[in-house]
């Protein structure tokens, strides 16, 4: 992402040209830089170089310090009540940094640590940085293109720039904002804290914690993976590779192909106009509730008790190899059967649709309920396959059963 520079007003009125390395900490520099150049065109900026003492700053003057382009490596700290900190340096430097406090930082190369409490606006242009936030607080970290390690703490808001950033998401107590609508193939560590994800570019990695999480996917293709914690996931049109743990999943799918593994905790999955699920695990089964449009769910690869509701539109459910349980509406269902023990089901007043059910095979039971014992008008063979008739218009058709076992037909 293209990005570009800002000058900024320094020590003597000095001009500091600040690198970033994408438009996005371009666009917030260009707002800090303006603060600045502001009050240095009013006359109400102290501005000096660290190291050094912090001259009196009178009465409503703008204070900033700056780490001037010609700082050698080294550690730098940041005085307290002092609104801008400017890292100019064109080498590494670490800053100690001081709350309540204004960061902007070139491409150089930095590493931050922040203060303790307080709330940071903290906006780093490029290289490969380091930024560990301190306990309590509440800052917005902002940083470019390089490869970025964010250690978050407090309830931090990180918008991750462009490069294969490392993020940690924080101990017991956080609650870190985390975009990555910027960001590739990079990797979030979560913590005992409650982590919120919005956004992601591609091909990034997610393990999430002990704490809650949200995930508000990209248009990227990501792998998340579930932890101890309750966990709410929102797809997107990219293609998603879900694990998960024992924490409690919430799917709710995009419009791109998502694939779930499910760990030993049931998860809830719903499907939505255009989506395409595959439900694979050797645990705990999925309960599966379709939506509106057309919907595809591939449960092949399950193991366990699954149970899967069909929406309005034209859905396709595939059973795993457990005692699953398909339920009907009034769309257009196609449910094929697995191995295990199936039990199709048609509540009268929630069908109505052209229903074909696959490999029906002799352990597997249709329910009709609601219908009462005349609720089948007609039962026509033909071509190898058996329809019925139902006394609201629904009809199933048995496709590969020519002589179908009425025992099997539960009424009520």
């Amino acid at each position: 992402m293209a990005g570009g520079a800002v000058t900024v007003t320094g020590a003597s009125s000095s001009v500091n040209s600040i690198s970033l390395t994408n438009n996005q900490t371009l666009a917030l520099a260009q707002q800090i830089a303006a603060a600045i150049n502001t009050a240095a065109g009013a006359g109400t900026l102290t501005a000096f170089n660290i190291p050094g003492l912090a001259p009196l700053i009178p009465p409503g003057n703008v204070a900033e310090a700056v780490i001037p382009p010609t700082a050698t490596s080294g550690t730098f700290n940041s005085p307290t009540g002092v609104q801008f900190l400017v890292d100019a340096a064109t080498v590494p430097v670490t800053v100690n940094g001081a709350a309540n406090q204004t960061v902007l930082a070139g491409t150089g190369g930095t590493t931050y640590f922040g203060a303790a409490g307080g709330s940071s606006e903290i906006v780093i242009g490029g290289g490969a940085n380091l930024v560990a936030l301190g306990a309590g607080s509440a800052d917005q970290v902002n940083t470019g293109d390089g490869n970025d390690t964010i250690y978050a703490n407090g309830s931090p808001t990180i918008d991750a720039g462009g490069g294969a950033n490392l993020i940690f998401s924080g101990g017991i107590g956080t609650n870190t904002t985390l975009s990555l609508s910027s960001s590739a193939n990079s990797t979030v560590i979560g913590g005992a804290g409650n982590t919120t994800i919005f956004g992601s570019s591609n091909g990034n990695q997610v393990f999430l914690g002990s704490g809650n999480s949200l995930v508000i996917e990209g248009v990227g293709a990501d792998t998340i993976n579930v932890g101890t914690g309750a966990t709410t996931i929102f797809g997107n049109t990219g293609s998603d590779l879900i694990f998960g743990n024992t924490g409690a999943l919430l799917f709710v799918a995009g419009t791109g192909p998502s694939t779930v593994f499910g760990g030993a905790t049931s998860p809830t999955l719903f499907g939505s106009a255009g989506s395409d699920i595959i439900y694979n695990s050797s645990k705990a089964g999925a309960l599966y509730i379709a939506g509106s449009g057309n919907e595809t769910l591939n449960a092949a690869g399950s193991k366990g008790a699954d149970t899967l509701f069909a929406g309005t539109g034209a859905d396709s459910i595939v059973a795993g190899s457990g005692s699953d349980t398909i339920i009907a509406n009034t769309g257009a269902l196609t449910a094929t059967g697995g191995a295990g023990n199936d039990l199709f089901v048609f509540l009268k007043g929630h069908a109505g649709g052209a229903d074909f059910i696959q490999n029906f095979s002799s352990t597997d039971l249709v329910l009709l309920g609601g219908y009462g014992a005349n609720g089948i008008t007609a039962s026509v063979s033909g071509g190898g396959n058996t329809t019925l008739t139902l006394s609201d218009n629904t009809t199933i058709t048995f496709t590969g059963v020519s002589n179908l076992n009425l025992n099997q037909i539960v009424k009520s």
